[in-house]
């Protein structure tokens, strides 16, 4: 937890040569926010977990209403993970090319990959909802990857911990 609190101050373009670095004018959001203006991600994990192990094909509409977010409040998800290539991931997912994630760890920092699920209404992030070591949430999605609210999932077993399951495209 501890270093979650360090990373969160930084910014996801810290890593990167001054000449390189966007100056965040484009706008930021913090990863890390805790804010919940959409609803619990804690719900939201345990919807996707639960519809992991259940028959069939889920909406995302489906997975966040059914954790009782709010409804329409977002029109589609986005993958930001600390791999990517800001710029590019940022174009791809609507966003002006400087933007900037606050708490994403710099490309090579020894805290590993950051993967981060953002659910944005038109050009705005509303809320990041992080897969925890006990919920993985999805796979199938690439870094950058942006999906709307009728994307289709189904639920698989993690083939290495056949406990734990997530969701993938359908």
């Amino acid at each position: 937890m501890l270093l979650a609190a360090i990373t969160a101050v930084a910014t996801a373009c810290s890593g990167q040569p001054a000449a390189e670095r966007p100056t965040c004018e484009a706008g930021a959001f913090d990863l890390e926010s805790t804010s919940g203006s959409l609803g619990e991600n804690a719900a939201l994990r345990r919807t996707v977990d639960a519809a992991a192990k259940m028959p069939g094909t889920h909406s995302l509409r489906e997975l966040t209403a059914a954790a009782g977010w709010a409804a329409g409040s977002w029109d589609r998800m986005a993958v930001v993970t600390s791999v990517t290539t800001l710029p590019a991931m940022n174009v791809a997912i609507g966003l002006p090319a400087e933007y900037c994630w606050k708490g994403l760890s710099p490309v090579g920092s020894d805290t590993g990959v950051d993967t981060y699920y953002v659910f944005l209404r038109g050009a705005e992030p509303r809320q990041a909802v992080a897969p925890t070591p006990s919920t993985e949430l999805f796979r199938g999605l690439a870094d950058g990857a942006v999906v709307d609210a009728e994307s289709r999932f189904f639920g698989a077993q993690n083939p290495d911990n056949t406990t734990k399951v997530f969701l993938q495209p359908a």
